[in-house]
This record gives C-alpha cells, structure tokens and sequence, in this order.
C-alpha cells in the first residue's frame, strides 16, 4: 500500500505540472488579449514609438520624446527593431490591422516570459524548492506573471532574456554542462548580453553573478567560463552599438549618452529623488498586499539563512542598489518580483520544516 501511495502521489505530481502549465498558458493568452493600456509610459514611449517611425506612421520621434532628441539619444532601439520586424512578419501575410500587430507583440512576449518561468521551475525544482502541486500553485498561478509577461516594456523582454542567461550560468558554474561548455558559455553571454541591451538596468543583476563566482565558487575553469561569458556580452553589446546607431541615423554610443544623461546631467534627480527606505514601504503596500511584505520577510531570513544561493545573493544585491539609486520607481523592480513565488516557496519549505 505504501508503494502504490508513492507511485499515486509522483504519478499526480507529474500531471499536476502539465495541468498548471495549462492554465498558466491561458490565463497569459487571456491577459494578453484583454489587456490595453500601459504600467509606465516607457511602454510606448520608449518601445512602440521607435517602431511606429520605423514602420514610417511617424516620422516625428526626436522632437516629440526628449530621449530620442538629437541632444541625448539615451534609449536603445534592439527591442523596438525586434518588434518592427515581427510586424514585417505579419504584413507578408497581409495581416495590416494594427491592433492585431499588438495583441501579438503582447501575445510573444507572455508566452516567452512563460517560456522562461516553466525553464526557471524546471531547473530549480527540488533545488531551491520542493516540487509538490502546492508550490506549482503558487508559482504557475501567481498573479504578477500573466499581467507582467503581457507588456511591451523592456523590463519584461529584458527579464525574460536574463532568466534564461542565469539558468546555463547557473548550470555552467555548477558543472552540469561538462562538455562544451565554451559553446553553452558563449550562449549564456548572449542571452545575458541581449538582457543589458533590452534594459540596461539588468547588468545589476549580472554584476553580482560574477561576484557570486568569485566570491563562493571560484577556480581556474569558472574563470575561463566567466571570460568567455563576458567577451560573449561585449559582442553583444557592440551590436547593441551598431543598431542604436542605425536607429539614430549616426554613430551612437547609447550606454555612455545614457550614464552621462542620468548620473552626470542630472536628469536621474529631474524625475525626483526618494529615500532609500522608499522600495521597502512601496513593496509592502503596493504589491499586492500581503503578498509584499512575505516576500521581503522571506527574502532577508533566507538571506541570514543561505546567503550563498544564487538566487538570494543576486535579489539582495538588485534590491540594495536599486535602495541606493535616488530616484525610484516600483516598475524598476519588476525584474526583481519574478523570483516573488519562487522565494515565497523557498522560505515556506524551510518553514515547514521547523
């Protein structure tokens, strides 16, 4: 009896994953969909208003939005290319309606982001969580994925670039691709690469992976991976180089206008300066309440707790610098919420256990 429980209980485990990776998927459909509007201006300004000049329905960019202007030019424009050519895609099969054009730019980026959360699960399952149906209800149902996944901010398509970067850096540093593991490095280079140029903010999280290395796993190999990984990023961001320059219609160096215009022009403080307790208030009244506050209760016991684990080493070093940073906005923690259900479970695991 006790042997037919067991095989019961793994067989309903295994089938439950599907079953929520079904409703998972369309709740995002669903969200895509029926969703309008935007979270931040960026979405438009900074996305969509680069492919509208680009499919020539506006001609007009540089003086309407101060980014784009000839005197700043801060903004990259890979992620607005990325779409641009997704609609050329469209067009070729004579699909013109432009409300369609944006249920499936919102339809692609859900689905990848989804991609990324059932890669994310798969890889660290029984790992930094348990895998039972209780934990895939949290993490496959959580809220946030489905409304998040469904923007065309590059907080959203940069995460989702950065999630599958950190699963082959996690899995190159710990061994597990053995063989070819320069070819698996130069991959995750590319996906972390594509992460920084979607958005910049993400090299906060990439910093610290390459701390975490060197900090709690170091040797000779992890050194040369770690190499390889970053001339892989470098390339990238050349590239990154050369679209913004297409973009713009001259050279461009878009990351020193960005740094100059914000950190030594002082349009970061324009905007408005916040504490440095600002995240820790906006997070516990804002974020779906209580959800929140456990979620930064759980962050910082497991960081006493396990202050090696990847996952924790990174969002701890995301959410202190992001403290630090004077001017603040919730969104700018967007990537940071996507190990919400993933830590929430961590830390109800070991608190299951006391």
């Amino acid at each position: 009896v006790g042997i037919k429980n067991v095989i019961m209980s793994d067989y309903l485990n295994k089938h439950s994953l599907i079953l929520f990776i079904i409703i998972s998927f369309i709740l995002h459909c669903i969200t895509s969909y029926f969703s309008f509007g935007f979270y931040s201006q960026d979405e438009h300004f900074q996305v969509l208003s680069p492919v509208e000049q680009l499919l020539g329905l506006n001609n007009n960019l540089k003086n309407e939005i101060w980014e784009f202007s000839d005197e700043y030019k801060i903004r990259p424009w890979f992620q607005s290319y990325f779409y641009y050519y997704i609609i050329n895609l469209l067009k070729a099969f004579n699909i013109e309606s432009p409300f369609i054009w944006t249920f499936v730019l919102k339809l692609f980026s859900s689905l990848f982001g989804l991609i990324a959360v059932i890669y994310f699960y798969l890889t660290f399952k029984n790992i930094f969580f348990n895998d039972n149906i209780f934990n895939k209800l949290i993490i496959f149902l959580f809220f946030f994925f489905p409304y998040f996944h469904a923007r065309t901010s590059s907080e959203n398509l940069g995460t989702s670039f950065f999630i599958f970067g950190l699963i082959i850096f996690y899995n190159l540093i710990n061994k597990i691709y053995i063989q070819k593991y320069i070819i698996k490095s130069i991959l995750c280079g590319i996906f972390l690469g594509l992460a920084i140029i979607t958005r910049y903010q993400i090299l906060i999280f990439i910093f610290p992976l390459y701390l975490w290395v060197l900090i709690f796993n170091i040797s000779l190999l992890n050194l040369i991976k770690l190499f390889v990984i970053g001339l892989s990023i470098l390339l990238v961001l050349i590239l990154g180089i050369i679209i913004d320059s297409v973009g713009y219609g001259s050279l461009n160096i878009t990351y020193y206008n960005y740094f100059y215009a914000n950190f030594v022009g002082g349009m970061l403080n324009f905007f408005g300066s916040d504490p440095w307790w600002y995240y820790f208030y906006e997070v516990t009244v804002k974020f779906a309440p209580p959800i929140g506050l456990v979620f930064l209760i759980a962050l910082f016991s497991l960081f006493i707790k396990n202050y090696k684990n990847i996952i924790i080493f990174i969002s701890i070093f995301y959410l202190l610098t992001f403290s630090l940073i004077s001017h603040k906005e919730i969104r700018f923690l967007f990537p940071l919420f996507f190990f919400t259900p993933f830590i929430i479970c961590n830390f109800l695991d070991k608190f299951n256990h006391l």
